[in-house]
């Protein structure tokens, strides 16, 4: 993949169109119709045992390069590590209503996957579980990782392809710093009941990623009402909140 990359000259334009071409071979490998397919290329149609919901985030982390990544924060969580975290995160309540999930700063998706997994296994239909998930990053190719991976996964579990469609809204491209509720249109007006991820904490001592602004600091405040947690609609006092 890195060679593709190259190829084409490397770059978010380059990395864009060869993680497309992977979204591509996992469609035709799997017979699932994914969001952020480009044009098929056999030299990047995955193998068979590699083709899972988690291939996507990987050849993320593969295509980026290290002056990118330590620039944008953007770190591979692995997935034992996200499912751990959501574990505790979800504790030992039981499956009540369909649960709404967010991960500001996506990635990969590997947190969303977990909890999509872990809603699931708690009985939630797969339709129930992926209208839930939301999520955003300022990377373009991590939406559509991110898309994809849940795409796949939700295709997997049987899901109906419309409640799929709902991802082209549910994962969108921002800052998770600065969005709010209403950045997704159909996310509950009373707040997500769940935030997980691990977002780019970035190194604040350096001048070329501390985040300095007042209008970075204060938006935040939206994930952390009440006391510090998202409101949730069967819970006014507040959601959860996981950050790896």
């Amino acid at each position: 993949m890195r060679a593709a990359c190259a190829d084409r000259g490397g770059g978010p334009t380059a990395r864009a169109a060869v993680l497309g071409a992977v979204i591509a071979g996992a469609a035709e490998r799997t017979g699932l119709p994914l969001p952020g397919e480009a044009a098929l290329e056999a030299a990047l149609v995955p193998p068979a045992e590699l083709t899972g919901p988690e291939l996507f985030g990987a050849a993320l982390g593969c295509l980026l390069d290290p002056d990118t990544r330590r620039r944008s924060g953007a770190h591979h969580t692995p997935p034992g590590v996200a499912a751990g975290l959501v574990r505790v995160v979800l504790g030992d309540d039981l499956y009540r209503e369909p649960e709404t999930v967010c991960d500001p700063a996506a990635g990969g998706g590997v947190f969303l996957l977990a909890a999509a997994r872990a809603l699931r296994t708690r009985g939630a239909a797969p339709d129930v579980v992926v209208s839930g998930l939301f999520g955003a990053d300022l990377d373009p190719s991590a939406v559509a990782a991110t898309r994809a991976a849940l795409a796949l996964w939700a295709g997997l579990a049987g899901a109906d392809l419309s409640a799929v469609a709902g991802l082209a809204t549910q994962v969108r491209q921002g800052d998770g710093l600065l969005l709010d509720d209403s950045s997704w249109p159909t996310a509950p007006p009373a707040g997500f009941d769940l935030v997980v991820g691990n977002p780019p904490f970035l190194n604040q001592l350096e001048r070329g990623t501390a985040r300095v602004s007042r209008a970075r600091a204060g938006p935040r405040s939206h994930w952390f009402r009440n006391g510090g947690l998202p409101t949730t609609r069967s819970n006014p006092a507040g959601g959860s909140v996981g950050l790896g």
